[in-house]
């Protein structure tokens, strides 16, 4: 008779247990359900606070649609992964609901403040940002959280409704047929948020793509590739659709009558910014010693398809994606146009190879001529027998860019041995190993710039011979030995080996001199525009950079690409990606003792950066 009673006890107390588990479920389903109407409330100020993507129905339609179904999503996983698995830890019935009101509570906070970070910041909350911005004085940007007085408690009194509520709802005998509709449009939501994404990704049709990065731990469907590789779409290019979103210039360019003069650009892709001695580049350091050089002077990018972007158009790599899909010319070829400029890229690789020309791809419709080399020495001498036809032609003027990869391949003709001693035919990894090998590698590196030099000699030499000819001598990017044969991280790239270029103006009317300025990329063509054509129009109507010959006062410079925000300022440089991590890439004053924290003078850049980054963006 005991026994009987001992084995009825135990099957009334599992039946309890789970009794009380599937009502714990029941309830959480509920509650979780109930708190995507909260959080997508406050999620509506993303996008009023980021609403340059949205500029047609389809897009404010694609806007709505993500803010219900990813929060729809993001509280189905709070259910899953919180609220189901404690349901059978927390067997009573007011410790779970305390437990899932104060994690709700919290969560939804947090949300808020992550709303107030992507407001200033335009990146999301993480344990990086917040350790960055922990220790500052946030008063000094007008970054506050003082609407956390009135909005924690409004939480708080929302989630107390919210738990009750759901305990009614749990009551019921049978769910409401609006609430099935409701749930299976926050389904639907999400489904249709990633297959637009997969659409919008496939065609390029960036006004779409772009949201990407509105919602915190959004992660859209891309198949682009795997699409078009079962001929299931094109890849046609979303002109119209990114026409709509670049707003570049800002305002019609106005020009005063100036004297005509002729330009000569040359980008030394992987010409390092101390490489500018009498040893190395004897030719370009005599031509120097006649102008302007930049001694803090960086590139954009590591990308040579982003840093030829910025020096075309004067506009942060940011942009670059959006330029592209555009057609939209930069401002600089339309003015040179405008002066009827016989306008010529000279460029050393394949024409199927254009990963920097495609930059400015819509402005190559107006080229008369685009000359591709397969060597350095080839592109060099297809630019002189350019300026040797021109000899007799005193009225008309020409803009010509010189792409050359000598100082990058690090790759000497056979026959040329130059003055630093032994080196490698081609690059090797620098890690890891033994002896002189690492030793080899510079050694071929600055033979080849030697080299380059070298080649460049005559045309330096040609050019200070032509009246109103101005030129300008940079590098794409630089070189970083200790990265060379290593795997690391995007973010690691933008070291200051690696960003660090040496800029030479020189011509008639420009002075001589150094300047310690920090400069980019960026900042070359506004040059250009304002200094020598004429432009009246202020600079940040068409660039992101500055007048060079003006005064220097910058603190810092900015660079990156699509994914990334780089800061560099005299001590370090900072990399912000766009999910909200930060690192410091490299530092620039080596006994600089700082562990990661932004002062506020940088805190106020990077608000400035992404400021400049939204400029001509549509509204």
């Amino acid at each position: 008779m005991g026994r009987r009673s001992s084995v009825r006890t135990e099957t009334n107390s599992s039946a309890g247990y789970f009794d009380k588990v599937s009502s714990s479920v029941e309830w959480a389903q509920w509650f979780a359900f109930l708190n995507i109407a909260l959080s997508g409330a406050i999620g509506i100020r993303y996008l009023i606070e980021y609403p340059r993507t949205a500029v047609s129905t389809l897009d404010h339609f694609y806007a709505i649609v993500s803010l219900i179904g990813h929060f729809g999503f993001l509280c189905f996983m709070f259910f899953l992964l919180f609220l189901f698995p404690f349901s059978f830890i927390i067997t009573g019935k007011k410790a779970y609901r305390t437990t899932a009101f104060v994690t709700a509570s919290i969560l939804n906070i947090a949300l808020l403040v992550d709303t107030q970070i992507f407001h200033y910041f335009h990146f999301h909350m993480s344990w990086q940002i917040l350790r960055v911005i922990s220790d500052f004085d946030r008063s000094s940007l007008g970054l506050n959280f003082y609407y956390l007085v009135y909005s924690v408690p409004a939480v708080i009194a929302i989630e107390s409704v919210l738990i009750r509520y759901a305990d009614y709802k749990c009551r019921k005998t049978r769910i409401p047929a609006f609430t099935k509709v409701l749930i299976a449009a926050a389904v639907v939501c999400f489904v249709a948020t990633h297959l637009l994404h997969v659409w919008a990704d496939a065609v390029k049709y960036r006004p779409i793509t772009d949201q990407s990065y509105i919602f915190p731990m959004m992660y859209p469907m891309t198949a682009r590739s795997f699409l078009a590789e079962n001929s299931w779409i094109t890849l046609p290019e979303a002109e119209q659709s990114s026409r709509r979103l670049m707003n570049y210039p800002l305002r019609s360019i106005t020009a005063e009558k100036h004297p005509e003069r002729n330009f000569i650009l040359i980008s030394l892709n992987g010409l390092r910014g101390d490489m500018l001695t009498r040893e190395n580049m004897p030719n370009l350091n005599q031509a120097a010693a006649g102008g302007l050089s930049f001694t803090s002077h960086f590139s954009t990018s590591v990308s040579p398809y982003d840093s030829v972007f910025s020096m075309l158009y004067g506009l942060i790599p940011q942009y670059a994606d959006l330029a592209r899909d555009a057609r939209i010319d930069p401002v600089l070829f339309d003015e040179l146009q405008r002066d009827r400029s016989d306008i010529r890229i000279f460029r050393t690789g394949k024409p199927w190879d254009d990963d920097i020309l495609t930059t400015a791809s819509a402005g190559l419709r107006g080229f008369d001529s685009i000359v591709y080399s397969r060597t350095d020495d080839e592109t060099v001498a297809a630019f002189m027998k350019y300026l040797a036809g021109r000899s007799g032609e005193k009225e008309s003027r020409f803009f010509a860019l010189l792409l050359l990869n000598g100082p990058l391949e690090t790759v000497l003709p056979e026959k040329f041995h130059g003055p630093f001693g032994h080196g490698t035919r081609k690059n090797r990894t620098v890690s890891g190993m033994t002896g002189n090998l690492g030793e080899e590698l510079r050694n071929s590196y600055r033979n080849a710039v030697y080299y380059t030099d070298s080649m460049l000699g005559p045309l330096f030499d040609t050019a200070s011979g032509m009246p109103d000819t101005i030129t300008i001598v940079t590098s794409d990017k630089g070189f970083d030995f200790d990265l060379v044969g290593k795997d690391v991280p995007h973010a690691g790239r933008f070291t200051y080996a690696s960003l660090h270029v040496p800029l030479v103006i020189m011509g008639e009317g420009v002075e001589n001199g150094l300047r310690s300025g920090m400069t980019n990329h960026a900042d070359i063509a506004p040059t250009i525009l304002s200094r020598f054509l004429g432009v009246t129009n202020s600079i940040s109507d068409y660039s992101t950079g500055s007048d060079l010959t003006g005064m220097l006062t910058n603190s810092f410079v900015t660079g990156g690409d699509s994914g990334h925000t780089v800061i560099i300022d005299r001590k370090k440089i900072s990399v912000f990606s766009r999910d909200g991590g930060y690192t410091v890439a490299d530092r620039i004053e080596k006994n600089d003792t700082s562990k990661g924290k932004l002062s506020d003078d940088e805190l106020k850049s990077l608000i400035r950066t992404e400021n400049a980054m939204t400029r001509f963006i549509s509204r």
